[in-house]
């Protein structure tokens, strides 16, 4: 079952990222400017020393091109999300703890939502997405 709950989770998210509205809209007229909800989902069960891989939830917010936020992983640990979106929604940046940056993530984002991957330093990897709140 959850497994089916994430499979029509990233099939809403997909169907928002396709979405469009005025073609003639030009990508560095577009407003990313917000808050988002995040889920993280790990693809890969165990890392490289046979620890559980985890997903994760939170926050992140987009201020004039730069990301910030917080999730928190299944087991409770605080990452901080760190990023920049480009004019054409093409987004980059890591997840930290204590300032040790431990993850990275690409992907897009529209006005509404957004997804891409990641990959930690442990081996660990999956998908990303997120809605505009």
């Amino acid at each position: 079952m959850k497994k089916m709950n994430i499979l029509v989770l990233m099939s809403a998210i997909g169907f928002l990222v396709g979405c469009g509205g005025n073609s003639n809209i030009e990508s560095s007229d577009i407003d990313y400017n917000g808050n988002y909800n995040v889920i993280v989902i790990s693809s890969t069960k165990t890392d490289n020393n046979g620890n559980t891989c985890q997903g994760a939830n939170g926050l992140m917010n987009i201020t004039n091109s730069k990301i910030t936020g917080k999730v928190t992983t299944d087991f409770g640990d605080i990452f901080d999300i760190d990023g920049n979106i480009a004019s054409n929604g093409n987004v980059k940046g890591g997840f930290a703890v204590t300032g040790y940056n431990v993850a990275s993530y690409t992907g897009s984002i529209s006005i509404t939502a957004g997804e891409g991957t990641w990959k930690d330093i442990y081996g660990c990897s999956g998908e990303w997405a997120v809605s505009k709140i």
